[in-house]
């Protein structure tokens, strides 16, 4: 099982860096996830905090630095989406039934309330404002860190993208070989139970 707390944090390198710079601001926090035709695939989840000091880590002098916050960017890979699937801070992933020729099926459950993990790993409960803050006034960061984008980058293309039963702010969607949901964390934090997100692929081969 793989499990995204366990891997080694990265602050804006490597594939993370240019995977951020490709994306709008206000999608982090994010989990992107890339599935392969034999189910193998990587995981890039990005997440914020508020740094413990205004002027994070830069020196110099003639600055009041007002607020900072971290980008911080874990990656990693798993083997197989058969078994238990994986796990992501309680959001969790399996292999659905194959039971049309051709077309692949997964589930993504995300677990709600104030207690699932996912809604304080990804980014802190209390510290949105001034994340917000931390960036330039003129960014349209009115999003920033009030949603969690969830991207899976399917090996065919997106047959289906849609949930078992519609909940207040949670949007599903598909474009080509990719499917997204779109969660907004103050409704996810205040609502109970689960919800099931549905998607499926048109093998290419």
């Amino acid at each position: 099982m793989f499990d995204l707390s366990k891997r080694a944090s990265v602050l804006l390198a490597g594939l993370g860096l240019v995977l951020l710079i490709a994306c709008d601001p206000a999608d982090v926090p994010a989990i992107r996830i890339r599935i392969n035709a034999d189910l193998s695939g990587e995981v890039l989840g990005s997440s914020m905090t508020v740094a413990t000091e205004r002027k994070g880590e830069l020196g110099g002098r003639g600055v009041d630095w007002e607020e900072a916050a971290t980008v911080v960017v874990r990656k990693g890979s798993f083997k197989t989406l058969d078994g238990d699937g994986l796990d992501l801070s309680g959001i969790r992933l399996r292999r659905g039934a194959d039971d049309v020729p051709g077309l692949h099926r997964l589930v993504v459950t995300v677990p709600l309330g104030a207690d699932a993990a996912w809604t304080r790993d990804f980014i802190p409960v209390d510290e949105s404002e001034r994340l917000r803050r931390a960036l330039d006034a003129d960014r349209d960061a009115r999003n920033l860190g009030k949603k969690l984008l969830i991207e899976i980058s399917l090996p065919g293309p997106a047959k289906d993208s849609s949930l078992v039963r519609e909940r207040a702010g949670f949007q599903a969607d598909r474009s080509g070989s990719k499917a997204t949901l779109e969660i907004d964390l103050a409704r996810a934090r205040t609502q109970s139970g689960e919800v099931h997100w549905l998607l499926s692929w048109i093998d290419p081969r």
